[in-house]
């Protein structure tokens, strides 16, 4: 099967107070997806105006599922668990850059690497 996860920037908020912002790119979210196998009618004029010379043999076996889809979202208000590597970046929204004397700067939370969702129920 083949596999595309691919979500746009997100920020997320934890339990600990933390900020996490996900960069748009891929991301893996675990369990939950909804399959969806396409009506063939509906794709055949499709793929007839990409493939003209497309033959029998193609429609009984397709070495490329096309016409399966499965879909994993995360909606606002759903609660998640983070699974990767995340480093800590300064975040340059806050205070404009100017911080009292001793200050620490704000901070978020950034993926190190590719960021697995997991749904929670609850």
């Amino acid at each position: 099967m083949l596999r595309v996860g691919v979500a746009g920037r997100l920020e997320l908020a934890l339990d600990g107070g933390d900020r996490i912002r996900v960069p748009a790119g891929p991301l893996w979210i675990d369990g939950g997806h909804d399959r969806t196998e396409l009506a063939r009618p509906e794709l055949e004029e499709l793929l007839r105006a990409v493939d003209p010379a497309r033959v029998l043999v193609a429609e009984l076996w397709s070495p490329l599922p096309f016409n399966v889809v499965a879909e994993a979202t995360v909606q606002v208000g759903d609660r998640v668990e983070l699974a990767g590597a995340l480093d800590r970046a300064l975040d340059p929204s806050v205070g404009g850059g100017r911080l009292p004397y001793r200050a620490a700067p704000d901070t978020y939370l950034t993926p190190a690497g590719m960021l697995t969702l997991r749904r929670r129920d609850g």
